[in-house]
């Protein structure tokens, strides 16, 4: 879980860095960034962060209508490179 927490504190400190508002071309920097940190796991960090994911996401279908926030969790490996395809369960 180190690169997840290095990848949160990365991400923290280049908002805190970023000296104008922040478009899409720096949100898409800082999910690069994230992403690029994330694809160092190893298997089993995969494997635990996926397990994560899935419970974030199942508590989010238990606390009502969030689709969005849910099928960001679902898709979340997908996004950052780590899964070739999309959750299966969302349809993205």
């Amino acid at each position: 879980m180190k690169l997840v927490v290095q990848a949160l504190v990365n991400t923290l400190r280049s908002l805190e860095a970023w000296e104008e508002p922040i478009d899409n071309d720096g949100i898409l920097k800082i999910e690069e960034d994230v992403a690029t940190t994330l694809l160092q796991s190893t298997p089993q960090e995969i494997e635990e962060l996926r397990a994560i994911l899935n419970q974030l996401a199942e508590e989010e279908l238990a606390a009502g209508d969030r689709w969005n926030i849910v099928e960001f969790y679902r898709n979340f490996l997908f996004m950052v490179g780590i899964d070739e395809e999309p959750s299966p369960e969302t349809g993205n």
